[in-house]
């Protein structure tokens, strides 16, 4: 299961940058021929109607399967950490119905049942969202740095 999150991190950052490299490539191609042939007999505008057309489809393609796997990515993360707070919690309850009466008395109910839920659900807030985005993040910053050194033109 992690290999498939991981691989879905992978190719939600990589349709991430197909959309501003979809755009370059519109703007690079068929929109700067156009402005220099403007006025022109060799100006065509069916030529450049229907390149920007395909590019625009391309774009909301990988706009609908960003968001695809958008969902996916977020249902599996929230899938996996739902289960190790429910290790973690069961663990926990096991771990109170063992403790001696002598520890009740000393602690209030209310701190121990605070004190649980409170760690409990930091956990599953680490678990569900906190992992994924660093992961996530840290992937972009090591793929943008990539692909700027590599074709940034100066």
């Amino acid at each position: 299961m992690l290999g498939f999150t991981v691989l879905l991190l992978i190719a939600n950052l990589a349709l991430r940058l197909a959309g501003p490299w979809i755009i370059r490539l519109a703007i690079d191609g068929p929109l700067t021929s156009a402005v220099e042939t403007r006025g022109t007999p060799a100006f065509d505008g069916d030529a450049l109607s229907s390149a920007v057309s395909a590019l625009a489809l391309g774009y909301l393609a990988i706009a609908a399967a960003l968001s695809a796997l958008l969902v996916l990515r977020e249902w599996i993360m929230n899938r996996t950490g739902q289960r190790i707070v429910l290790t973690i919690r069961n663990t926990l309850f096991h771990h109170v119905l063992r403790l001696p009466s002598a520890w009740f008395d000393r602690h209030h109910v209310g701190w121990t049942v605070t004190r649980t839920t409170n760690d409990v659900d930091a956990l599953s807030e680490l678990f569900t969202t906190g992992v994924a985005t660093i992961a996530y993040d840290i992937l972009t910053i090591i793929a943008v740095g990539i692909l700027l050194e590599r074709f940034l033109v100066v």
